[in-house]
């Protein structure tokens, strides 16, 4: 499942939400994938398959998958609340490329530049967020 629409929305660069990750890796890097809530309100997050919630953009922006993004069955939220910092997932910077309700198939991203776009609503759904952060894929 994914929780985010299928138009993308404009992210907020000071949007409570913000991605915790540097701005350039390696090829063959793991990265831990954080959020961190800057704002003033309690926000919530999916807690089981994180990466399902979460869309990622390629340097021409193509919207792929990751293997840590796929066999999405169970839902679960958890709390983030101001001055968090909470740690969705490990990414080791691939693409899935074959999907069978998990990935079988992946391949290194090349170098470029990556997006990595998640919403977050309050519980109350009362506001929603749209955070963005771009990372440098390198050799």
């Amino acid at each position: 499942f994914r929780t985010i629409p299928a138009k993308l929305t404009p992210a907020d660069p000071n949007a409570d939400i913000q991605f915790v990750l540097s701005d350039s890796y390696g090829v063959g890097d793991v990265a831990e994938v954080k959020i961190k809530n800057i704002g003033s309100l309690t926000y919530t997050y999916q807690s089981t398959f994180t990466a399902c919630t979460l869309r990622y953009l390629d340097p021409k922006g193509r919207e792929f998958i990751i293997p840590e993004g796929t066999h999405c069955d169970i839902v679960m939220t958890a709390e983030i609340k101001p001055g968090e910092t909470a740690t969705l997932f490990k990414w080791d910077f691939e693409e899935c490329t074959q999907d069978a309700w998990g990935c079988v198939k992946s391949r290194p991203l090349s170098p470029g530049t990556y997006k990595i776009r998640g919403s977050f609503s309050t519980k109350d759904r009362a506001k929603t967020v749209v955070t963005e952060k771009g990372i440098l894929i390198q050799k």
